[in-house]
Parts: C-alpha cells; structure tokens; sequence
C-alpha cells in the first residue's frame, strides 16, 4: 500500500484523484462508472483486490465483479468503500470527477 500521507487530498481528507489517472481510464476507452472509479481508487492506493476484500469482509471475487460491472455493491458496502478509499459517494457513482465534491 501506498504511504497515504503523500496521496493528494482535499480539504476534508478525501482522496483526489490524480488527472493522470483519469487519463488513463479514459484513453482505455473506459467510462466513469463505478467500476472504473472503484479501480482507479484502489490502484492510486497501490491495493490488491485481495486487500480491499478483507478491509470489507467480502470474498476477492466479489469485490472483483464490482469492478468488472457483473454486480453492484449493496449500499452498506459502498457507504464502507468512501470511508477506506477517502473519496465521497459522489465521485464513486460518476456525479463528480474529482473526488472532492465539486461536479
């Protein structure tokens, strides 16, 4: 994992991510969805699926359909998502591209 001190945040602690990041997705030919975010969130924190699993007490293939779309995320789950990722709802669901409450 990467040391989060040196990840770039807001002004309330979240995780912003990196224009560089989006880039990538896009140019990818991937959309802002959920799943994209969910990616890009947890490859900026240098995790493993396997890791972000067991913070969220699910099974690695579980969380591993979220990010390939196959399944959502119950609310419980997403709500525990924002807090380990650092990032609003908001920016997880595709309503603002930075993570940082601005649309």
């Amino acid at each position: 994992m990467k040391d989060k001190s040196k990840l770039m945040t807001d002004e309330r602690g979240w995780l912003v991510i990196p224009k560089e990041a989006r880039k990538k997705i896009e140019a990818g030919g991937g959309e802002w969805k959920l799943n994209s975010r969910l990616r890009a969130a947890r490859t900026h924190l240098g995790l493993t699926q396997r890791d972000v699993a067991a913070h969220l007490h699910l099974e690695r293939s579980t969380y591993s359909y979220y990010e390939t779309g196959k399944t959502h995320p119950s609310l419980r789950v997403l709500r525990e998502m924002c807090w380990y990722f650092g990032v609003s709802p908001e920016f997880l669901l595709g309503l603002e591209r930075s993570g940082t409450g601005k649309r």
